[in-house]
């Protein structure tokens, strides 16, 4: 993949010009401003091509952002490839031809809350970023969720650049290895793709918001993903019993499938490839079923690659015969330590629930986006009596108690009231 990043780039700008721009038809309303037909865009995987492009990041007031993970193929999947816009240029960052101390100056750029980041549907982005390098991102704006404060009937990224930009990307490269090393051409266009029309999008959106009222509101939740921090799920040992059909066996036959288990579990730590990819469920349990005692008769049971076949062969058979001379697993129910909360009022949040619908139908928003529903238990489980109290309840955000705050405290009251009068009477 180490090109020569001139030569690259002049091919990739006449590659990717006429494979998406060549056909763009740009509306004249709502595009706040002509749109130049192509943004150069740079392939880095050099150190000096890594400076370059730190030096002109650190230089923007406003980012475009996208990920591109080996989640589907990986075990233990971390960012492949980084793809940034700023108005002028398009950069393809890739991340694998750099140790991670070389992207240190990276966290320092989406970390600067001077510099606005912008990414559609961020949540995984954000995920990746974190977990693989560490980076806690700042500034924040999700033009997903500004598609869906304006109650857009298409919110993907794809259509919506279909329908203002008259841009068409390939769904071809969703599930695409991207630790795969050349990397398609096809899948560079579309990864600078996801990336090339943000800025204008988010141009058109947040005016739309305005309009709308709704800015504000999409500020402050892209604003509230950025306090999430990520963990990594650990193995369960148990996660044996989850398995479609599980629960039909018994005796060793048991044993055979927690131990067959822990085996992929192993093999995928060492390959760091996905356990569909090593052994899927289906084909543990029906070993377990069978219990072959020979390499032979494991081979008939999987349809296999024999090559991938020979690699794992011994490591299963090994499997199986430890899982016969091991006591059945007898399973055990975890009990989760959680500290006492003061049970919801059932009666009032389903006041709230009906107050959401209500409101939701009117301002034209989703019911979840207008209060979730963890928001509705909690002013259901501790009703607040004043507007400071209000205030302090986690997760309503100042545009939800700017806009309902009122609407909210007279529902709790006139409830409250209620039940008092109920109560004398009995």
């Amino acid at each position: 993949m180490r090109k020569n990043c001139a030569t690259f780039c002049r091919d990739f700008r006449l590659y990717s010009c006429q494979l998406f721009f060549g056909k763009c038809h740009l509306p004249l309303s709502p595009t706040p401003q002509r749109l130049p037909m192509n943004k150069p865009t740079h392939w880095v995987d050099t150190p000096d091509a890594l400076a370059s492009m730190f030096e002109q990041l650190c230089r923007t007031g406003i980012l475009a952002v996208d990920t591109e993970s080996d989640s589907f193929h990986a075990y233990r999947p971390g960012v492949c490839l980084l793809q940034f816009a700023t108005r002028r240029d398009i950069f393809l960052l890739d991340v694998l031809a750099f140790d991670k101390a070389e992207l240190a100056p990276l966290k320092t750029i989406m970390e600067d809350r001077s510099i606005l980041k912008l990414l559609h549907a961020a949540d995984n982005d954000l995920h990746y970023l974190q977990l693989d390098l560490g980076i806690f991102t700042k500034n924040l704006f999700d033009t997903f969720l500004a598609a869906r404060f304006l109650d857009l009937p298409k919110r993907g990224l794809g259509p919506l650049l279909d329908e203002r930009f008259g841009v068409q990307t390939s769904k071809k490269y969703q599930r695409l290895n991207w630790r795969m090393r050349p990397i398609p051409e096809g899948a560079l266009v579309y990864a600078a793709m996801d990336v090339r029309f943000l800025i204008e999008l988010y141009e058109q959106l947040s005016a739309e918001l305005a309009e709308a009222g709704w800015l504000d509101a999409v500020e402050q939740e892209s604003l509230l993903m950025l306090e999430k921090n990520y963990t990594l799920k650990p193995f369960d040992e148990e996660g044996f019993w989850k398995i479609q059909g599980a629960k039909g066996l018994s005796g060793r036959k048991l044993s055979v499938l927690k131990s067959l288990y822990l085996w992929r579990h192993t093999r995928c730590l060492e390959t760091n490839i996905a356990a569909v990819f090593i052994l899927p469920d289906h084909a543990l349990l029906r070993l377990a079923q069978r219990t072959p005692r020979s390499i032979k008769q494991i081979e008939r049971l999987l349809s296999i690659d024999p090559r991938k076949f020979r690699m794992m062969g011994e490591g299963l058979l090994q499997a199986i015969q430890d899982g016969l001379n091991t006591p059945p697993p007898q399973r055990v129910l975890k009990r989760r330590n959680k500290p006492y909360r003061r049970p919801v009022d059932s009666e009032l949040f389903d006041v709230l629930r009906a107050w959401r619908l209500d409101t939701a139908q009117k301002d034209e928003l989703e019911p979840g986006l207008l209060a979730p529903n963890s928001l509705l238990q909690e002013l259901a489980r501790t009703p607040p009596a004043d507007m400071v109290a209000l205030a302090q309840i986690d997760g309503l955000l100042k545009w939800r108690l700017s806009r309902y705050g009122d609407d909210l405290l007279d529902i709790l009251r006139k409830y409250q009231e209620q039940k008092e009068i109920v109560s004398d009477e009995d």
